[in-house]
């Protein structure tokens, strides 16, 4: 934002490179001397200072800053240093973000200096400065918006006795490829490969997952979870009978 003169112009800058799990302060208002070429720091706020705003008779200026969680806008007296919220809480800023179009929607003065236009909640807002009172701008927009073809589809849910399974998980092959394990709704399976009849193994009570099978192609080792007990590995033949738990520690195998 330049000053009434043009000889300054007020920014924001991070403070550093942008990084995940970033600590704040992030941003701070400089202002740059077009004349001598420095730049000065003009906040220290933990909570940063984004989005310079400033007054047209050059007196006062608006920026962003963020408070317990939120966001609100501070009007500083250009002249006696003096800082006041105007409006708390806004729009979020967008400050853990890379902010390549800024980390905050922009705001405006008024011509006379004594209004501030800024949007938040969804709609239009003058804020009377320096008295902070809102009020808001009733607006209304003609617009065409295209819609896709509706994708609802009325499924129907079979009540048979027979439940025909469309996805099998954890596929695993017996040593010589002749017979296939693997998982369908939790529940372990076995059958001839390829055209065999897939028959449960195992127990009912627990989720059964990634089987591995035998180097004799005898039995089936396979991991169990249950909500309550937690999980263990077993083995089974591969013929079907009772499984065997070779652990003794419930855990997520």
């Amino acid at each position: 934002a330049f000053g009434p003169d043009g000889r300054y112009v007020w920014y924001s800058a991070r403070q550093g490179r942008w990084q995940y799990n970033a600590v704040f302060p992030q941003y701070q208002i400089f202002v740059y001397d077009r004349e001598t070429g420095t730049s000065t720091g003009m906040t220290s706020r933990y909570g940063s200072g984004i989005r310079p705003t400033l007054s047209p008779d050059g007196t006062m200026m608006v920026y962003g800053t963020r408070h317990e969680g939120e966001t609100g806008l501070i009007l500083r007296n250009l002249e006696t240093g003096a800082e006041e919220w105007l409006a708390y809480p806004v729009t979020r800023d967008d400050q853990e973000a890379i902010g390549s179009l800024d980390v905050l929607p922009g705001f405006s003065f008024t011509p006379d200096s004594e209004s501030l236009i800024v949007s938040f909640g969804g709609e239009i807002q003058r804020i009377s400065v320096p008295g902070g009172e809102q009020s808001r701008i009733p607006f209304t927009a003609d617009v065409k918006a295209y819609l896709g073809p509706d994708l609802r589809v009325d499924k129907v849910v079979e009540a048979d006795e027979q439940l025909l399974v469309r996805q099998i998980r954890d596929a695993a092959f017996s040593p010589v490829g002749s017979r296939l394990a693997f998982t369908a709704l939790n529940r372990l399976y076995v059958m001839d490969y390829p055209d065999g009849e897939p028959r449960a193994i195992g127990t009912e009570d627990v989720h059964q997952a990634y089987p591995v099978w035998s180097p004799d192609g005898e039995s089936i080792a396979y991991v169990t979870w249950n909500d309550e007990s937690g999980g263990h590995i077993e083995r089974t033949a591969a013929g079907g009978g009772n499984p065997v738990r070779l652990t003794e520690q419930a855990a997520f195998y």
